[in-house]
């Protein structure tokens, strides 16, 4: 049963609340948004800025792969005509253009980072990997080749290229960052060549084949966006390659194979897919034929390139600062103060700007707790990702736990809320204060604070109300009243940077100087 308790004092709401398995406790700083991303294997069009941008514009995409843009000039050309932001990647024409400020890059140039809203990146990659030898001609032209030999031959033609673009996104990307990996991959999917679309082909040379490109890509965490949303492959093709040359060249000779080489990746925490659509030439100019291969989801009059395009929707949501979820992190019994190793659990990185310390009184000492690596009765619904155990030498009450933030110059800090977990389950509650403090409460200004009951087996969420940033320093203290000491715990602190006022039109005037900076050298 949801038993919902509200209590307000200072102008403070605390909400207590026993959880239901499953459900998530929304924040007033959470954000969601859509962001449509785009790989597009322009061909021969790179020059045809009108035509590639009215392409870009139906299909409705905030983000574009690249490929086969062999002029850096016609990249800019096209970014420019829809008012994005423009990067050269130097590897076999891609390129990258992106409605939201291109912020970052990885070393190798294989991928970008995409700042999707002020705070929250992206890291995008775009690939054009080798075109032959192509498995399903050589298939067609053999139908005696095993699956094997058809994954050796695209091992040695591809191998080398996906595993540079997995190692960099590896080394250059946080797990649950989220990552988009657009292309040409000039290969088929595993997840489209499967015996049951094998049966169902009228193609007689079509068989099982784990293709190993997007096995390793699938294998190294990605969803593949089409088949997330559109898991029907034997009925739901989407082909890409290739709705012929554009007109007035039209052919589509008896002897094409056609496929779905053209890719949308992701992965990612807080991500979802929402749509994912085939971008071509007007089906009408097929007339009356209807298969699959003369297919686009969205039509553009005069398409001039030989693949379709593939645009896939996701859902972005985030929150407008960090949350520390103290998850994956070892349990480390005794006065070891785990958490002052700089890892705590954040998994969104939005406060980079914020320096944290954790300390305790006397006897006192801060713990963690993994609850997905605990085995038994443990973990209960509250705690199951993880928490930062506030460990008291007692019942007595008293203890006390800081958390101090210390911003650089040129920031503030706002600490918005957190949760007090009752996690163990040894049915005690707890009564506890805090308090915020400007610098250090021995010798600061004490901002607000109140004292909270943690429900037994529940959880205290607080919503401080506290909006206004504090530049010197900041000091989250919890005190321990009572209750039993070793099952009170902390999760879910959310807080976030804020820029100096007086600071703000340096900082971003440095912003714009870089910017422009990175823009003359990639136009040079």
């Amino acid at each position: 049963m949801f038993i919902r308790f509200a209590a307000f004092s200072l102008g403070m709401v605390f909400v207590l609340a026993c959880l239901p398995p499953g459900m998530e406790r929304t924040r007033a700083n959470e954000f969601s948004m859509d962001v449509h991303v785009m790989s597009f294997n322009v061909w021969t069009a790179d020059s045809q800025t009108s035509k590639l941008a009215e392409i870009v514009q139906a299909s409705g995409a905030d983000i574009v792969g690249l490929q086969e843009m062999d002029t850096q000039s016609h990249g800019i050309a096209l970014a420019n005509a829809l008012g994005f932001y423009h990067y050269n990647q130097g590897i076999r024409g891609n390129q990258i253009i992106s409605r939201y400020p291109i912020v970052g890059r990885s070393i190798d140039n294989r991928g970008v980072q995409v700042e999707i809203t002020p705070g929250h990146n992206v890291w995008v990659y775009n690939a054009h990997l080798t075109a032959y030898p192509y498995g399903p001609y050589d298939l067609g032209d053999d139908p005696a080749l095993t699956e094997a030999q058809l994954i050796a031959t695209a091992n040695a033609t591809r191998g080398n290229e996906i595993n540079a673009y997995l190692n960099s996104i590896t080394s250059h990307t946080a797990v649950g960052e989220r990552v988009f990996f657009t292309g040409d991959f000039n290969e088929p999917s595993h997840l489209d060549w499967t015996q049951a679309a094998a049966d169902a082909t009228p193609r007689s040379f079509d068989k099982k084949v784990m293709w190993p490109t997007s096995e390793k890509i699938v294998n190294a965490g990605f969803v593949d966006s089409f088949r997330l949303v559109r898991p029907d492959e034997v009925n739901d093709r989407g082909y890409t390659w290739t709705p012929g040359e554009p007109p007035p060249h039209f052919h589509l000779g008896d002897n094409e194979v056609h496929d779905r080489i053209d890719f949308v990746y992701t992965r990612g925490d807080r991500l979802s897919v929402t749509s994912s659509n085939t971008v071509g030439p007007h089906n009408s100019i097929y007339g009356s034929d209807f298969r699959d291969e003369y297919h686009s989801d969205i039509g553009v009059a005069g398409f001039p390139s030989d693949h379709r395009a593939v645009v896939s929707g996701f859902q972005v949501a985030g929150l407008e600062g960090s949350v520390l979820t103290f998850a994956g992190l070892p349990h480390n019994p005794g006065n070891s103060d785990p958490l002052n190793e700089g890892n705590y659990g954040d998994r969104l990185l939005t406060s980079p700007n914020i320096e944290l310390a954790f300390s305790a009184s006397e006897g006192a000492f801060w713990d963690t707790y993994d609850g997905s690596a605990v085995s038994g009765t443990w973990p209960n619904n509250n705690w199951e990702w993880g928490v930062a155990q506030l460990q008291s030498p007692g019942w007595d009450g008293g203890a006390y736990f800081d958390v101090a933030f210390d911003p650089l110059n040129g920031y503030g800090v706002v600490v918005d809320s957190f949760d007090l977990v009752d996690f163990a389950g040894f049915a005690s509650g707890h009564t506890v204060q805090w308090a915020l403090w400007e610098g250090d409460p021995e010798l600061g200004t004490f901002l607000l604070g109140a004292t909270v009951a943690v429900p037994t087996d529940g959880i205290a969420s607080v919503t401080t109300n506290y909006a206004t940033a504090v530049f010197s320093g900041l000091t989250l203290r919890i005190t321990h009243l009572a209750g039993e000491g070793s099952d009170l715990a902390l999760d879910n602190l959310s807080f976030r940077q804020v820029p100096e006022p007086g600071g703000f039109s340096l900082l971003a005037l440095a912003a714009i100087s870089l910017l422009l900076l990175r823009c003359s050298r990639k136009r040079a």
